[in-house]
């Protein structure tokens, strides 16, 4: 399958969104980081509430992942262009 040119627009659209989505796992990995300290400190029950949040959030990283993977495979040189910028 050819695809056509990357537009400049359309790489600086996939940067951005690659940042979010960069931006969400290192939230999303934060909470679960905070969660499983959590449950580390409370005893043993029943519930698996708070374990199928964790394994909510794990999949939502997963789904993220995925996406960034997509969306490299589309324009793989969105990652390279932003590790280049100056901060």
């Amino acid at each position: 399958m050819l695809m056509r040119p990357v537009k400049p627009a359309e790489a600086a659209q996939a940067r951005l969104f690659e940042e979010i989505l960069q931006a969400e796992i290192a939230e999303l990995r934060e909470l679960a980081y905070r969660m499983a300290q959590s449950l580390d400190q409370q005893p043993a029950s029943g519930s698996t509430g708070p374990a199928g949040h964790l394994l909510r959030i794990h999949s939502r990283i997963d789904e993220i992942h995925r996406l960034l993977n997509a969306l490299r495979g589309r324009f793989p040189h969105s990652q390279r262009d932003a590790e280049l910028q100056p901060e």
